[in-house]
């Protein structure tokens, strides 16, 4: 009796031994996921900006009823930026401009006016030959030379330069009609103002 008694406190003692065992294990497993990698550093997913958040800022000026600088949201068109602005005054010519053009920031949209032709200054002529100094060379103005010309804003200006990069310099200032937007109605108000001279 007294030799099993000895053997007693040895049988609990691995018994102990055995639960403490078994709980550190369960433990660890708690911790640590996916191959060793602990639950606090695995990263965070990215949060996607939602398109309509994006704001690009456009300068609106010319023939609107608050010209000024406006916040629209990415993918905005031309149309968009004159609504923002008040809408366009009543003696605006929509027509010419883009509406439709999409936006981009730091753009700039001018919306002309139907009577701007007035305040720009008819070639003079002398005896029946135009003044050639006071006319605007079509292949060679840059874009701000471009947009003082009537019925001409920025779109139909960059238009007109792109136009000019890809086919080359116009050999008659009829040929400015094959850019698009240039009317048969704008061109009649150009074709007094413009030459393709030196």
């Amino acid at each position: 009796m007294k030799k099993n008694a000895w053997h007693m406190p040895s049988f609990f003692v691995g018994l102990l031994v055995g639960l403490f065992a078994a709980g550190m294990v369960l433990l660890l497993q708690g911790q640590w996921v996916g191959g060793g990698v602990p639950i606090e550093l695995a990263p965070l997913p990215a949060r996607a900006i939602p398109a309509s958040q994006v704001l690009l800022n456009v300068h609106v000026v010319g023939a609107v009823k608050t010209p000024g600088v406006y916040a629209l949201e990415f993918g905005s068109r031309t149309q968009d930026a004159i609504a923002a602005a008040g809408g366009a005054l009543e003696g605006a010519d929509l027509s010419a401009i883009n509406l439709a053009q999409e936006l981009a920031d730091g753009q700039q949209v001018k919306v002309p006016s139907k009577d701007s032709l007035a305040s720009v200054p008819i070639a003079e002529t002398t005896g029946g030959e135009s003044a050639l100094s006071d006319l605007v060379n079509i292949n060679t103005a840059d874009q701000a030379t471009l947009e003082s010309l009537p019925r001409i804003g920025v779109n139909l200006a960059t238009a007109i330069i792109a136009d000019r990069d890809i086919r080359g310099t116009f050999a008659t200032v009829q040929e400015l009609q094959r850019v698009s937007g240039i009317t048969a109605d704008i061109f009649a108000v150009l074709e007094p103002l413009i030459t393709v001279g030196p």
